[in-house]
């Protein structure tokens, strides 16, 4: 099988230098561990690291009659978390419902998913800088027009291996609460991870919301977008994995000095 319909970025991060300042209703949080307001909390990302960046045209399956499924699919009824299973064989990802324009609002007043993926892992900052600014290379579009159809088709973007350095408690301030939230709550609701923790992401964006029945083309899409997501994250796989075990020896060994 070809897998020409992807286009892949690799943003080397070693030399950016990050400080967190987030921008929301006019005033200026400054992170640390124990007052987010005395001073910055500055962020280098590991030595030598790299972030993978892949966006993939939509595709579908082959199925034969007599395929049977080797994927093992488990249900865990709980709100998602970041919590690892700290099995260092498997590659994890976590899933952003995306904006159509990835990261493209991340500096507004809301506070949604788009938004809460560049304030906890802040490097992705840099990653949608780079979007704006260059030419000719991975798109920020996590959906597109099929050139023969002009119907919509979801194109997501696979992001592996960049740090999640805060850990932010959405439970009062999410969505407009993060506009009109008074310093305490955003006080309680920031912290600072000791060590960064390596992510990778999906970032593809969610149906549209509404009571009504499905259309067939609005099952077919989400359809279309679950497999080529899952197909991809499978692809990047090995390099993923790779990727991830180097920056955590570099961080290992960085944090050993």
């Amino acid at each position: 099988m070809r897998f020409d319909n992807r286009k892949m970025l690799k943003i080397d991060m070693h030399e950016r230098f990050f400080t967190i300042n987030i921008i929301c209703s006019g005033l200026r949080l400054l992170l640390a561990h124990n007052n987010i307001y005395h001073y910055e909390k500055q962020y280098l990302p590991s030595p030598n690291k790299s972030i993978l960046i892949t966006r993939w045209k939509p595709f579908i399956p082959i199925i034969e009659a007599n395929d049977r499924p080797s994927a093992i699919i488990e249900f865990v009824a709980n709100v998602f978390s970041y919590k690892s299973n700290d099995d260092v064989q498997s590659v994890e990802w976590y899933l952003n419902f995306a904006n159509s324009n990835l990261f493209a609002y991340y500096a507004g007043h809301l506070l949604a998913q788009d938004e809460l993926q560049v304030l906890e892992c802040v490097e992705l900052d840099g990653v949608r800088q780079y979007f704006t600014r260059a030419i000719n290379t991975v798109a920020s579009r996590t959906v597109d027009s099929d050139a023969h159809t002009n119907r919509l088709v979801p194109t997501p973007i696979l992001i592996s291996n960049t740090e999640r350095v805060i850990n932010l408690d959405t439970k009062e301030i999410y969505g407009n609460g993060f506009a009109h939230a008074i310093l305490a709550q955003l006080r309680n609701a920031f912290q600072s991870n000791d060590l960064p923790q390596i992510v990778n992401l999906i970032a593809t964006e969610a149906s549209i919301h509404g009571e009504d029945c499905y259309t067939d083309d609005q099952i077919s899409y989400i359809l279309t977008s679950c497999y080529t997501i899952f197909k991809a994250a499978q692809i990047l796989a090995h390099k993923t994995h790779a990727m991830n075990l180097h920056t955590s020896r570099s961080s290992d060994r960085n944090s050993n000095h």
